[in-house]
């Protein structure tokens, strides 16, 4: 595994007062890779010896003590690959850390984000539920309204057509009824006719009977006249 830790880190980790520690991190600093075998290093920086102890923190002190007596009789080569292979090791827990925290960080926030979209997705079936239930009703309302004025329209042409029919059955009696009264008429208007003749013929018949009335009486009117002269 490529190691990748920060010289930061390093320096947290290990004590920088160790001189070997202090070249490993110079060589971290300087190349962002794992150093090469003794006799390449030895070529940049003074060659790593089992008097560069390396010191661990209070928590790897048991770590460190084995470390040292498993040290002693091993050469310069095992002893920095025995670094490196802790190193690494070093690096994969830290690794491991970091990823776990990520997956931790990752699974909360994808727990946030179910519980707001579980959320959201109540609120939106709510309003939707409501909104249909709005418009359940304004349709019902309106079916009821159609069905209403449906029904008064039907009840408006029944009237109309019932009046239609009254107005027909009484328009046809008057037609009747002005028939009749001018029967009557014209049969009136004769009889008026005929009793106006007669009194016509009548009053002719007066005045000739008049006239013959007053020749006797002018006469006699006369000889009056004549007498008393």
């Amino acid at each position: 595994m490529r190691f990748t830790a920060s010289p930061l880190t390093l320096r947290k980790s290990f004590d920088a007062s160790d001189h070997h520690q202090r070249l490993n991190l110079e060589w971290f600093t300087t190349f962002n890779t794992y150093p090469p075998a003794a006799s390449t290093i030895s070529s940049v920086f003074p060659p790593y010896t089992s008097t560069h102890t390396l010191r661990l923190p209070h928590k790897h002190s048991s770590a460190a003590s084995k470390m040292e007596s498993h040290d002693k009789g091993a050469t310069d080569e095992e002893l920095h690959a025995r670094h490196i292979k802790y190193m690494e090791a070093l690096a994969d827990k830290r690794s491991a850390n970091e990823l776990k925290q990520i997956k931790l960080s990752l699974r909360k926030e994808l727990s946030v984000a179910k519980a707001k979209a579980a959320e959201d997705l109540r609120s939106e079936r709510g309003a939707s539920a409501k909104s249909k239930k709005s418009l359940d009703q304004r349709i019902s309302d309106l079916e009821k309204q159609l069905q209403t004025g449906k029904a008064n329209l039907d009840k408006a042409q029944a009237a109309n057509a019932k009046r239609d029919g009254q107005l027909s059955s009484t328009l046809f009696k008057s037609q009747a009824e002005l028939a009749t009264l001018k029967k009557k008429y014209d049969e009136k208007f004769a009889e008026t006719n005929v009793l106006r003749l007669d009194y016509d013929a009548t009053l002719t018949d007066l005045v000739n009977m008049q006239l013959k009335n007053k020749k006797p009486s002018d006469r006699m009117d006369t000889k009056l006249t004549s007498l008393k002269e």
